[in-house]
C-alpha cells in the first residue's frame, strides 16, 4: 500500500506524458497489482461501483507504525459517515447525511452572500494581501458560521476546527492532533444538539460538512485568485473547480470480486484514480470546464457538491466587485496530495 503510494507521488510530480494512451499501470507487486487507472471512462464505471470503499485509518496506521494505536474520533467518524463505508451501511449513511445536507444548504443560502461581503469588507484595501491567508481565514469562518447556524450558539464558544489530514503521508503527531480536537468538535456539538432537543445523529452530518470541505475548498479558492484570464474575469465556479481537481487522488479497496469493461477486479485488491491526471492524459478534452468532476460519480458523488459550490460562488460574486482587493500572487505554487496543497517559497500553508 505505501509503495503504490509513493508511486503515485512520484507520477504526479512527474511527466505524465510518458503513460500515453494506457488504460492502467501497475504500481507494485502484489497479487493482485495495485492499479492506477488511467482511462478516464473506466475510472468513471470504477467509481460509479457500489462494492468499492477507502482504507484511510489502516494505511496512515501502517506508514507511521502504528498499528495497534487507536484514533477513537477519526475512527468513528469514518464509520459514521459515506466516506469509508460500502453496500447497505453505505446507503443508510448517505440517506441520513444527504438530508440532512439539503437543509444546511437552505439555511447557508440565508447568510452566506452577507458573510461573504462582510468578510471583503474588513480587509484593507491598502494592503497587499495573501491569497492563503484570505482563502484560509474565509473557509474557516465559513465553516465555523455553519455550525453556529446549525447549532445556534455562540461563534465564539467553538472549539478549534480540526485542521488538514488528508495527506499522503500524515505524521503520527498529525493524526494524533487532529483526533484530539476532532474528539472536542465531536463532543461540543453532541452536547449543543442534546441541549436544544435535537437529534445526535445529526453530528455526524454537520462534522462532515466541515471536516471534508475545508480542505479541497481551500486549494480552489487560492487556485481562483491566482488564475490570469485575457479579460480580467474571473473563472466559473465549475471552472474553476475542474481546472483545480483539487482531489488528486481517490483511493479505493474492492470489497468483492466484480468486473467491468472484460477486466476482473479481485477482493482486497486496491484501485487508484486521479480526476487530474486523466484530465490531463485526454489531450481531446482536457480544455473542457465540465469535463471531469472532482465530486465523484454516481453513488459515491460527493453529498456536499452544492454547498460546496455555494460557498465559492459567493466567494468569487464578492470578489469581483471588489476590485479594490490586491493580491500578492507572487512565490505560490502547488503541490500534488490527496489534495491539492498551495505552497508558498516552498512551504506547505
Amino acid at each position: 500500500m505505501v509503495y503504490a503510494t509513493i508511486k503515485i507521488y512520484e507520477i504526479l510530480a512527474g511527466d505524465l506524458a510518458q503513460f500515453g494512451q494506457k488504460d492502467f499501470i501497475e504500481l507494485d507487486n502484489h497479487n493482485p497489482p495495485s492499479l492506477l487507472i488511467l482511462n478516464t471512462n473506466l475510472a468513471q464505471l470504477i467509481l460509479k461501483n457500489e462494492v468499492l470503499h477507502p482504507d484511510f485509518i489502516s494505511y496512515w496506521k501502517f506508514i507511521n507504525n502504528k498499528d495497534n494505536q487507536s484514533y477513537p474520533a477519526i475512527e468513528e467518524y469514518f464509520k459514521k459517515t459515506p466516506l469509508s463505508l460500502f453496500g447497505q451501511d453505505h446507503l443508510e449513511s448517505r440517506k441520513m447525511i444527504s438530508n440532512y445536507y439539503k437543509l444546511i444548504e437552505n439555511n447557508l443560502d440565508n447568510w452566506i452572500h452577507d458573510y461573504t461581503i462582510s468578510f471583503f469588507s474588513s480587509l484593507d484595501s491598502s494592503l497587499l494581501h495573501d491569497p492563503t491567508s484570505v482563502s484560509r481565514s474565509f473557509i474557516s469562518g465559513v465553516f465555523r458560521k455553519l455550525i453556529e447556524e446549525e447549532l445556534e450558539c455562540d461563534f465564539n464558544s467553538l472549539p478549534e476546527l480540526p485542521g488538514d489530514l488528508f495527506h499522503l503521508f500524515p505524521s503520527a503527531h498529525t493524526l494524533d492532533a487532529y483526533n484530539q480536537k476532532l474528539a472536542l468538535l465531536l463532543s461540543f456539538i453532541e452536547e449543543q444538539l442534546t441541549f436544544r432537543g435535537k437529534d445526535i445523529q445529526d453530528t455526524w452530518a454537520i462534522v462532515s460538512t466541515a471536516v471534508m470541505g475545508s480542505e479541497p475548498l481551500y486549494a480552489s479558492l487560492v487556485f481562483g485568485i491566482l488564475i490570469d484570464t485575457e479579460n480580467d474575469e474571473l473563472l466559473t465556479t465549475e471552472a474553476i473547480f475542474n481546472k483545480t481537481n483539487p482531489i488528486s487522488i481517490i483511493q479505493r479497496i474492492v470489497a468483492q470480486d466484480f468486473v467491468i469493461d472484460n477486466y476482473n477486479f479481485k477482493k482486497k485488491q486496491l484501485l487508484y484514480t486521479s480526476p487530474f491526471i486523466s484530465r490531463m492524459l485526454d489531450s481531446e478534452n482536457n480544455g473542457k470546464d465540465n469535463y471531469i468532476s472532482p465530486f465523484g460519480y454516481g453513488i459515491h458523488v460527493c453529498p456536499g457538491k452544492k454547498i460546496s459550490f455555494m460557498i465559492v460562488d459567493a466567494f468569487f460574486n464578492a470578489l469581483k466587485k471588489r476590485k479594490n482587493i490586491i493580491f500578492d500572487k507572487n512565490k505560490i505554487s502547488f503541490k500534488r496530495d490527496f489534495f491539492l496543497r498551495p505552497i508558498k517559497n516552498d512551504y506547505e500553508i
